[in-house]
Parts: C-alpha cells; structure tokens; sequence
C-alpha cells in the first residue's frame, strides 16, 4: 500500500494514485555537458531523456568552443524530438 509519509517518501516525493500504487515524482535537473568532444555526453543524454525518472529542464555547454557545442546539443534535441529543452 501506498504510504507517502514513509522513509521513501521523505527521501523522493511520491504521490498515490486512487489504487494504492506509488508513482515518483520526476526529479528536476539541469544538464552540463561537454557534447562533442566523444561519445560518452550523446550517450548520458539519450539515457537521461528517456528517463520517466527526470525531468530535464535546461541543458548547459561547457569547455572550448561552447557556441559549436551548443548547435551540437540544439540539433540533438530536434533530432530526439525534444526541442522544447534550452
């Protein structure tokens, strides 16, 4: 059963839904990446987009030329179908 005052629920918000089923409330994050430079940050990216645990509300460039790294990460977004996410 459903207990949003467990430990659980002081560690992770959780809501219940009318069956007693716990749903979390997905964590809001903020990304910093340095895209481009190998594959690693594509590939935390596409894990962490699909991720029904994450909430992603910005995605920041960082390290060299971050102006290149920023239309890397925009065009990655489109093509995952995620253009809302700046």
């Amino acid at each position: 059963m459903c207990n949003p005052n467990s430990l659980t629920g002081l560690l992770r918000p959780i809501r219940c839904d009318p069956f007693g089923f716990r749903e979390s409330i997905p964590e809001k994050v903020i990304i910093d990446t340095d895209i481009g430079d190998d594959i690693d940050d594509a590939f935390a990216l596409a894990l962490a987009l699909r991720s029904p645990e994450l909430q992603i509300i910005g995605i920041t460039t960082t390290f060299g030329d971050t102006e290149t790294r920023a239309k890397l990460l925009d065009r990655f977004l489109a093509e995952a179908g995620r253009p809302e996410i700046l």
